[in-house]
């Protein structure tokens, strides 16, 4: 069962792209502390963690990859807007993309 940190996450996601639009990606519906999926129309795979709940609350290890895999494009310890805000951005021109290196 999802905790509620990831179940947060996934909540935040459907109600800004549509339910339709997301779609798990080598994770399971019930992964309790982490989950990757994609949004139809992104390049991008987005993996969230809490660290087996050991972060602080509020706060997620993500790392964000190519679509198709081959590059990481960010990796950081992320409040969830900040989340949101890095799938808008990936969403955009990939010029505006984020980096992490």
């Amino acid at each position: 069962m999802r905790s509620s940190a990831i179940e947060s996450v996934m909540s935040r996601v459907r109600a800004t792209y549509g339910s339709e639009a997301i779609g798990l990606y080598g994770a399971l519906p019930d992964e309790e502390h982490g989950t990757c999926f994609t949004v139809r129309g992104i390049p991008a795979t987005f993996s969230v963690h809490t660290q087996d709940g050991s972060l602080r609350d509020g706060e997620y290890d993500i790392q964000i990859e190519s679509q198709p895999p081959g590059d990481y494009i960010f990796t950081a310890v992320v409040s969830l807007d900040r989340l949101m805000h890095l799938v808008a951005q990936i969403a955009g021109p990939k010029e505006l993309w984020p980096s992490s290196w």
